[in-house]
């Protein structure tokens, strides 16, 4: 998905569509895109900044580094070690796409129209 999954809104793509969605439907990650929007930071200062639980935090940047939205730079360059308190954290292209796509009411009224069709109730 990495790659192409900013493509839905050319390609109509339900599937990628909905990627997009449950990744914005995930707690702080928008919050997370609008504060790495500006420039990279660390783990502490979007802890701060956010004030939300690093657990919380921490669920975010990996769902939006699943979606190749966001990097880390650190002496590991991996995820799979642990972070510190001055990871530094930055968006990717497809990050900055993805605010881009996000900056459109169009594109977050086709979110709530998908939203509200797939929690009609029955």
């Amino acid at each position: 998905m990495a790659a192409g999954c900013l493509a839905w809104f050319v390609l109509e793509d339900p599937a990628e569509e909905a990627d997009v969605v449950r990744l914005v439907s995930q707690p702080y990650v928008v919050e997370v895109l609008d504060a790495l929007s500006d420039r990279p930071m660390t783990r502490e200062r979007l802890l701060r900044l956010l004030r939300v639980r690093r657990s919380s935090l921490a669920a975010a940047l990996r769902a939006l580094a699943a979606h190749g939205a966001v990097r880390r730079r650190d002496r590991h360059g991996s995820w799979d070690g642990r972070d510190g308190a001055s990871t530094v954290y930055e968006l990717t292209d497809i990050g900055h796409r993805l605010i881009e796509l996000l900056k459109r009411v169009d594109v977050w009224d086709a979110l709530y129209e998908r939203y509200l069709r797939r929690n009609r109730p029955s």
